[in-house]
């Protein structure tokens, strides 16, 4: 009989993958490339186990023996059986105010006088940290009432007497006892399809049981059904795959044909989704402000897979056949072209780099502003362009890098005040990158007209001025991204770097006095910002520029000299004379703002940041 179904208990589950189980059974992963990643958020997490509890019927795990002994791999089910081994040891980080009775918290404001019912939300916190705080359900880990009722005692400053003490122990032992009771799931029986047949047809067993229910995406499945293994040198990108398995074995699994001491060896063979895998989590921690900051060890970046595909000259819905056309390729020779044109684009956006800093906010350098599609587009057809198909440069190439070196920051901030590249972008990749006329057409060789970007720019700072905030003022990452083009022309980073940050000239406390009445103002848009000299902008707080000064003249901090030198750096600054951006006051001395005057302000100073952008952000 090649399959056969049994019922395990959890605690049975739980001893086999930790090796103590009595019956000498054992489970353990048998081939990393076959298995997604653990990728469960804390809520799929919880709802399972929620599930157990419940009894409510859930998916079978896929156990393959291969030997008469009693070892089993676990072949499907890794997302539930890593949450029972995370559930085993920390039971307590699964517990939430709704497992709280509201009765236990009424009879604790019923019994202590001094309570109310605004007390119950502050009684169920503090119940749900304590509990969280432990490291189990028992004495042993202090998970006793008398302990609980003495933190609900504490953290509320209660006075209470020995007897009133006493009687709510003797309830909270109810509490106690029900928790413990629920939190119980090693007797509850897990679903399991055990397979004996021949291992070759576990990736298409695999991909068979995943085209239902939670579908995998095409990353996970391409780890199943990927057989072919590469050479690989890159330490950096190894020590990606290395982490993910290390995870792995920290979760309680043991992994078969991992052997941590042979990955450095000299052309280690991985397979081409350990490889991709490795290289996307390498790319993102080389290059966080391109392709974002990587996540958990263990979870999937896309990009390598997009970016190899790519530059393999195969459009995305094709990355079926990478395996087979991966294969033409010394793979370091492509690592390092690819490597290289990332290095070419990363130069040539190099606004994106450019710190930023909010009041309160650090500019880390690994915002996205860009979809993954767009900045694989410009990688790709960089690479095609500088590359041939056996890897040499072409001749053209000289020629080429000075003219996209121009325009590829152009076209990216083109592209993103549009909007364009929302959705999947797989067909606008395919049309760029792949262009019959990519050599001598291709989109990043061609200019953007300054008419095109006069429409495209006033049509954009148009729709912020319809903006109508009143109470919640954010700032929006193409207003930020526009913001960094024209001050990365301007001040170099290392003269910006903790010096200037990025504030509203008209105070948002200030605007938002009036907001109400105006029925909304765009108290955030781009020419309401600037970059402004940290000291000053602090020390300025809701003043206008001009009332900051005239006021530090007035209180002898500065000369009259010493604040018209700082006035005319300013201009440098906000592109025009501080007067320009005071708020004028009525007879009685308060702020004078309507809304005509208001967007009449945001209109002039608009006009000149696009000056400045066609000075010196577009040269023709």
């Amino acid at each position: 009989m090649a399959t056969e179904v049994k019922q395990y208990n959890v605690s049975d589950i739980v001893a086999s993958i930790q090796e103590d189980d009595p019956n000498k059974r054992k489970i353990k992963i048998t081939v990393p490339k076959m298995q997604r990643n653990l990728v469960w958020s804390r809520e799929q997490k919880h709802k399972f186990i929620d599930t157990l509890k419940r009894g409510y019927p859930f998916g079978s795990l896929l156990l393959y023996k291969k030997n008469n002994d009693d070892t089993f791999s676990l072949i499907d089910g890794l997302q539930r059986t890593s949450t029972i081994i995370q559930y085993s040891k920390e039971p307590t980080s699964f517990f939430n105010a709704d497992d709280i009775d509201d009765s236990f918290i009424d009879y604790f404001i019923q019994t202590v006088h001094e309570l109310s019912g605004e007390h119950s939300e502050k009684i169920r916190d503090i119940i749900e940290m304590w509990v969280k705080s432990l490291d189990g359900f028992d004495e042993g880990h202090n998970f006793s009432a008398y302990d609980l009722v003495r933190k609900i005692s504490k953290d509320l400053e209660l006075n209470i007497t020995v007897d009133v003490f006493d009687e709510l122990v003797d309830k909270y032992k109810e509490f106690t006892s029900k928790v413990k009771r629920e939190a119980d799931i090693s007797q509850i029986q897990i679903p399991v399809v055990v397979y004996y047949g021949e291992e070759h047809n576990l990736p298409e067993i695999f991909e068979r049981i995943n085209s239902k229910g939670t579908k995998l995406n095409k990353y996970q499945i391409f780890a199943a059904t990927w057989e072919r293994t590469l050479p690989i040198n890159n330490k950096e990108i190894i020590k990606k795959i290395e982490a993910k398995y290390e995870l792995m074995l920290e979760e309680g699994f043991e992994i078969e044909g991992y052997y941590p001491e042979e990955l450095y060896e000299k052309g280690k063979e991985f397979t081409i989704f350990e490889y991709l895998f490795g290289f996307g989590k390498f790319l993102s921690e080389e290059y966080p402000h391109l392709f974002g900051k990587s996540g958990k060890a263990d979870t999937t970046e896309s990009i390598g897979f997009n970016l190899v595909t790519t530059c393999c000259g195969l459009p995305l819905n094709k990355m079926i056949e990478l395996p087979k056309t991966i294969e033409s390729y010394y793979v370091s020779k492509l690592e390092k072209a690819i490597l290289d044109t990332i290095e070419f684009v990363h130069n040539s956006l190099s606004a994106l780099s450019f710190k930023a800093n909010r009041k309160n906010k650090k500019d880390k350098g690994d915002k996205i502003y860009h979809t993954e599609l767009q900045i694989v587009s410009i990688i790709g057809v960089v690479f095609h362009l500088k590359y041939d198909k056996n890897l040499n440069v072409r001749n053209t190439w000289n020629t080429n890098k000075f003219t996209l070196k121009k325009y590829i920051p152009l076209h990216y901030l083109y592209d993103i005040l549009r909007d364009i590249w929302r959705g999947s972008g797989d067909s606008r990749l395919k049309d760029i990158v792949f262009d019959e006329d990519l050599q001598t057409r291709g989109r990043y060789l061609q200019p953007i007209s300054k008419s095109k970007w006069e429409n495209l720019l006033q049509e954009w700072f148009e729709t912020q001025l319809n903006r109508t905030e009143i109470q919640r003022v954010k700032i929006y990452d193409q207003d930020m991204l526009f913001i960094k083009y024209i001050y990365n022309s301007i001040l170099t980073n290392e003269e910006n770097y903790d010096e200037f940050e990025v504030d509203h000239l008209f105070a948002i406390n200030r605007l938002k006095k009036v907001a109400q009445d105006l029925n909304g103002i765009p108290i955030s848009a781009v020419s309401n910002l600037a970059m402004i000299k940290k000291p000053i902008n602090r020390a300025k707080g809701e003043k206008t520029l001009k009332e900051y000064f005239d006021y530090s003249v007035d209180k002898g901090k500065v000369t009259p000299t010493e604040a018209n030198e700082e006035m005319n750096k300013l201009k440098k600054l906000i592109f025009c004379d501080i007067s320009q951006v005071d708020i004028n006051k009525d007879s009685e001395g308060n702020d004078n703002i309507t809304k005509e005057w208001y967007i009449d302000k945001l209109r002039t100073r608009f006009k000149l940041m696009k000056q400045v952008f066609f000075e010196k952000v577009y040269r023709d």
